[in-house]
């Protein structure tokens, strides 16, 4: 037994520092984060911090040096000393548990920054002395830009998690489960190719679209997968000439779902057409999934357009 417990995570070097100071203010705002503690990679000591040594026998084991070693990629620590309070509050349950809200945190950060946000350890000591280290592939930059402006993002992680508290919003809208598959579209981006990358990216859209149809009665009537994201996307109001580029878009992305995973193939595109789609894919289904959140600006939509139809 042990009456030091925590659950701690190891934030990666490569999140912007910018992005590291929002999150660090959010801290003392939220009552959902109460408890939570912001520690600078270099004002922590892993042997000189709280709860170790994890027992009086305790025996340095390999997973002390792997510690040590994921501290020099390392931005931050984010910790709580008590893990049976945070544990399990997780609103999106992409990752399995131990889940908290501070996943949830980097996974709306992963949605506003367009790219991988996830901490690359979480160590967790309970009150009986078992610890359990797990460690995660850590984030690599992608070549996509945010679809969130940087000076919001403290406002759309407020905003994304109250709304993901209201009632059964979140199965209701299909955002859960399409936020899984958007997770692993991120994450696929380290080892996979521009095909898989972009089907799991579709079928986040085609969950989304599909309990839009299904919530106004409209399955039997519209059954193509690909014209119902073009109806949800049309009612989301991705319109006009400045979204003229997504019809095709969303063909060239269908196309590839199907290619993918009905034939085991993909199309014979270039190598600049896929990383065409891909980024426009990437980027329009993080916009989707943030304006469901936080209802974006018309300026920033037309922004994303334009940014979207210049690749």
């Amino acid at each position: 037994m042990t009456d030091a417990s925590f659950i701690r995570y190891y934030i990666s070097e490569e999140m912007p520092n910018s992005l590291a100071w929002q999150i660090q203010n959010l801290l003392p705002q939220l009552s959902a984060l109460h408890g939570w503690q912001w520690i600078p990679a270099n004002q922590f000591e892993y042997k000189g911090s709280f709860g170790y040594p994890p027992g009086p026998n305790y025996i340095p084991s390999p997973n002390d040096l792997e510690i040590e070693c994921i501290m020099r990629r390392c931005s931050a620590i984010v910790e709580h000393h008590d893990p049976s309070v945070v544990v399990e509050s997780s609103l999106l349950e992409v990752l399995p548990s131990p889940a908290t809200i501070i996943d949830d945190i980097l996974m709306l950060c992963s949605i506003a920054k367009c790219m991988d946000m996830l901490a690359i350890a979480q160590e967790v000591l309970k009150p009986d002395g078992s610890r359990h280290i797990s460690f995660r592939l850590a984030p690599q930059l992608a070549a996509v830009q945010e679809v969130v402006p940087q000076d919001d993002l403290g406002n759309f992680i407020k905003d994304s998690l109250a709304k993901l508290q209201q009632g059964d919003w979140k199965e209701d809208v299909g955002f859960i489960p399409a936020i899984i598959w958007y997770a692993q579209a991120q994450r696929s981006f380290r080892a996979a190719t521009f095909g898989l990358m972009l089907s799991l990216y579709w079928i986040s859209l085609e969950i989304l679209s599909r309990t839009y149809i299904q919530n106004r009665g409209l399955l039997g009537t519209i059954q193509n997968k690909k014209k119902r994201v073009k109806k949800f996307t049309n009612a989301r109001g991705f319109t006009g000439a400045s979204w003229g580029f997504l019809d095709a878009a969303i063909d060239d992305w269908y196309a590839v779902r199907n290619a993918a995973f009905h034939e085991g193939n993909l199309p014979v595109w270039s190598e600049y057409k896929f990383e065409q789609r891909g980024h426009q894919l990437a980027e329009f289904s993080s916009f989707v999934l943030a304006d469901m959140l936080q209802e974006q600006s018309p300026s920033q939509k037309d922004l994303i357009a334009a940014r979207l139809s210049s690749y």
